[in-house]
């Protein structure tokens, strides 16, 4: 069949000479990007109409003011005025203008740009596009290529990368099943906060104008994308989409990724530094019930509502089902030493503190489990922190009397997501022996 050029784009902003992926030149991505796209909610149904009356809208309804810029896929039959008209419409409206293609032969029942890309690329930049949004799929081959492989050389050629499941498609299941795409999206997302870095952003994918959603990709300073009828979008929801204190915890410089702190079998914990020295909160409530929790923090205040809870010992949390708090949380003293979990990501398994002894069990996030490093990195719990990790004969690890100077109780974190033992250079491990030849986790 005759190929449609209309389909098959490359960014010219990824592929022409002198170009730089952004950790090489931050200033192309400073912060993750906001805007639109079609996908999620409308799929193939999308016509020149959508995108004009989707930019007007977000004039209108302050979505620019917030930082949001549209990205959008095209077909040349339902764009009767052409790509570079409409491209010119929206950089007139303020906006930056995205699209989408495919390194494979086909995109999602268009014609991709294998063998194309330099004829494609160049029409790309003469129709003023800003940004791509670059498929793989349909390449044409197996790729078993190993996940965290992929991500260590991921950030040298892109700005983002997705690196989940598709977030559900409006109007497809049942309302139950978003929230559980969203958990499913969040529980890969949480495996990658290493990668992050000023010109790199992990990918969850679409926001789909829910707001425990939009908090928890702020929180991961995520691109954040609304796939929505944005002319239909409610007061609500206009009002979480906008909200500039939770913008704000996704734009900050630093571009951190919140971590977590500590799980159970309803909340999760998660916790970033911010540019001016205060730290974020992100409490997020997985439980099919409203439940509470209570949290150790200083200054708190509540992005939803602006509002600043004073200065308190013990921070107590009551959410809904399958709903977020996001919290900033400032007059942070500088002497507190961060605490984290230790968890296996394949299992994914927290390590756990028995007397003398560690365990990887299920995440409850008791004291045994919170861990931190101290600036000798050496590694307690916080159920006990005279108790150092330590690495002893035949690769057991074991919690003993905290030493200075003895190298087999110094750690190091590597980006791979090792924990090496100074004293051996060996990587801690579940399973079998406690240490081992370091590998991927």
């Amino acid at each position: 069949m005759p190929r449609v050029t209309l389909f098959n784009l490359v960014a010219s902003l990824l592929f022409l000479p002198g170009t730089n992926a952004s950790i090489e030149e931050p200033s192309i991505s400073p912060t993750p990007p906001m805007g639109f796209n079609d996908w999620a909610r409308f799929m193939y149904n999308i016509n020149e109409s959508l995108f004009v009356e989707t930019a007007d809208a977000m004039v209108e309804k302050g979505l620019l003011a917030a930082g949001v810029h549209p990205m959008i896929r095209f077909n040349e039959t339902l764009f009767p005025n052409g790509v570079k008209w409409l491209s010119q419409y929206l950089h007139f409206k303020g906006f930056h203008f995205g699209i989408y293609e495919d390194a494979g032969n086909a995109t999602c029942g268009y014609p991709g740009t294998r063998g194309y890309g330099s004829q494609d690329a160049h029409t790309f930049e003469s129709w003023g596009v800003d940004y791509l949004k670059f498929d793989g799929c349909n390449a044409g081959t197996d790729n078993n290529t190993n996940w965290y492989t992929v991500m260590d050389w991921v950030p040298l050629y892109g700005e983002l990368a997705r690196h989940n499941t598709d977030i559900a498609v409006y109007g497809l299941y049942p309302a139950e099943h978003y929230w559980q795409s969203v958990m499913t999206n969040y529980g890969f997302e949480v495996l990658l906060v290493r990668y992050q870095q000023p010109g790199y952003y992990n990918d969850p994918d679409f926001i789909i104008s829910d707001w425990p959603q939009f908090a928890l990709w702020s929180s991961f300073s995520a691109p954040l994308i609304i796939s929505a009828y944005v002319p239909m979008l409610t007061n609500d929801e206009l009002e979480f989409l906008t909200n500039r204190y939770v913008i704000a915890i996704d734009q900050d410089p630093l571009t951190l990724q919140a971590t977590l702190v500590s799980q159970d079998v309803y909340f999760a914990i998660l916790s970033k530094d911010m540019v001016n020295g205060d730290r974020l909160l992100t409490v997020l409530n997985r439980g099919n019930k409203p439940n509470s929790t209570t949290v150790s923090v200083e200054r708190v205040k509540d992005l939803w509502t602006g509002q600043v809870q004073g200065i308190t010992v013990d921070f107590t949390v009551t959410l809904n089902q399958h709903a977020t708090g996001i919290y900033r949380i400032s007059g942070i003293s500088g002497r507190e030493v961060p605490t984290s979990m230790i968890f296996n990501t394949e299992s994914p398994h927290c390590m756990t503190a028995y007397d003398s002894t560690i365990s990887f069990t299920n995440c409850t996030g008791a004291e045994e489990q919170v861990w931190q490093m101290s600036s000798q990195r050496q590694v307690s719990a916080l159920s006990d922190l005279k108790l150092c990790l330590t690495e002893g004969s035949d690769d057991i690890v074991a919690l003993q009397e905290c030493q200075s100077r003895n190298n087999s109780q110094i750690w190091a974190y590597h980006v791979n997501g090792n924990i090496i033992n100074s004293a051996s250079e060996e990587c801690l491990q579940e399973g079998g022996k406690d240490m081992g030849r370091c590998g991927w986790c």
